[in-house]
């Protein structure tokens, strides 16, 4: 071989990694990219969630209010109801 067509070889070998760095640079800005999107949709998603559970948790408040005894029995209730199911299934 001769130095010059080694070094058109090495000319090419640079000139291929030099698009494979761009083309891996370019996908990890794409790819940061779509990362930023889906933080920032999960983030939405938690916050809508969050104020969905804080009127939930209102309007259960509201529903068992001055029905103090009533709660308790009915949490009682579906205690042993459950207790029973799960110690049957044992």
């Amino acid at each position: 071989m001769s130095d010059r067509h080694v070094l058109e070889e090495i000319r090419a070998l640079k000139g291929e990694t030099a698009r494979l760095l761009g083309a891996r640079a370019e996908h990890l800005a794409a790819s940061g990219e779509a990362a930023k999107d889906i933080a920032a949709d999960v983030k939405a998603f938690l916050s809508d969630l969050r104020d969905a559970l804080a009127l939930e948790e209102a309007e259960i408040e509201r529903a068992f209010a001055g029905r103090t005894a009533t709660a308790l029995v009915s949490a009682l209730a579906l205690g042993v109801v459950i207790g029973y199911v799960l110690r049957r299934k044992s």
